[in-house]
């Protein structure tokens, strides 16, 4: 395998293919729609590429992107057969000729609902594992109580009032809460944030950038001081290393956040500031990250 960084041609450069040199492309998705129709228009195509990993399939159903994910996927389908038929026709007129089994196409995803349409489009066996290394759990809070919700119940059909479905874990305790504090956060975010951190680490789904760093800006102003004891010295350097990445400068609202191991992620910032951040996170030094849908792709 041979690998061109994240620079590169259109079409690829043309290497010598050996039993002990194949090329690996690592793409987006429009990278690799650009890619493959510079293989297709170039006619390397059917030469080159002999598997294809479609990662993250569900979003074939997501606006743009997901038109263009179809549209790689069919162009490569109808390459592959259109060669296959000639190389079966081939195959007739001279008996040594070698067959050829087409472009594989493996595709992953672990949210997909119609899986079973998508591999008929495919053309393609279906194989599902329901295993998961860590139970996946799903609660509900409803004011002041959490509700665990079993999705098993769900299909059932039940009478009208049986909520046999969703099971009373808990209360959640404001006693802590100021007036101050209630007003500011009447979701009761704050408590169960700390019901978590340090110790552990949560994501903060968000509907905008804005609202991650607001949401990160109230954890921050109401935590306790005991919290920027944690892990203090590597906080620091993580504070210095985005300082340096954006010119020796950084956000207000980082600056205050990072104290108390927390920090949002969105599209506002660069590649290395959110590689710096995700980073600081498997690594424990920041416990909360308030983010968008950028941090799931």
């Amino acid at each position: 395998e041979e690998y061109a960084g994240i620079k590169g041609q259109l079409p690829p450069t043309k290497r010598q293919l050996s039993m002990n040199k194949h090329t690996l492309y690592i793409c987006t998705i429009e990278k690799a729609h650009s890619l493959i129709n510079s293989l297709i228009e170039t006619g390397r195509l059917i030469d080159e590429i002999g598997l294809v990993v479609a990662d993250e399939l569900h979003m074939i159903g997501d606006g743009p992107r997901g038109a263009i994910y179809e549209i790689i996927l069919s162009k490569i389908k109808y390459c592959s057969n259109a060669a296959k038929e000639r190389a079966l026709r081939e195959k007739k007129k001279n008996e040594n000729e070698k067959p050829y089994h087409g472009i594989q196409i493996v595709s992953t995803t672990a949210t997909l609902q119609n899986k079973k349409e998508l591999a008929e489009f495919l053309n393609a066996y279906l194989y599902e594992r329901d295993f998961r290394p860590v139970e996946l759990k799903e609660y509900i809070k409803l004011d002041k109580q959490i509700f665990e919700l079993d999705k098993t119940k769900l299909n059932q059909i039940y009478d009208d009032g049986d909520s046999s479905f969703v099971k009373l874990i808990r209360t959640l305790d404001y006693s802590s809460y100021t007036s101050e504090m209630r007003t500011a956060d009447p979701d009761g975010l704050l408590a169960l944030v700390k019901e978590v951190i340090p110790d552990e680490s949560c994501l903060i789904f968000c509907s905008t950038k804005k609202n991650c760093a607001n949401v990160a800006q109230l954890l921050a102003t109401h935590l306790p001081d005991t919290f920027k004891a944690h892990k203090r010295d590597l906080k620091l350097k993580l504070f210095n290393e985005l300082k340096e990445e954006n010119g020796n400068n950084i956000c207000p609202v980082l600056r205050k956040t990072l104290q108390y191991g927390i920090a949002y992620h969105h599209s506002g910032l660069t590649t290395e500031e959110r590689l710096l951040i995700e980073q600081a996170y498997r690594d424990g030094v920041l416990c909360v990250i308030t983010c968008t849908s950028t941090l799931g792709v």
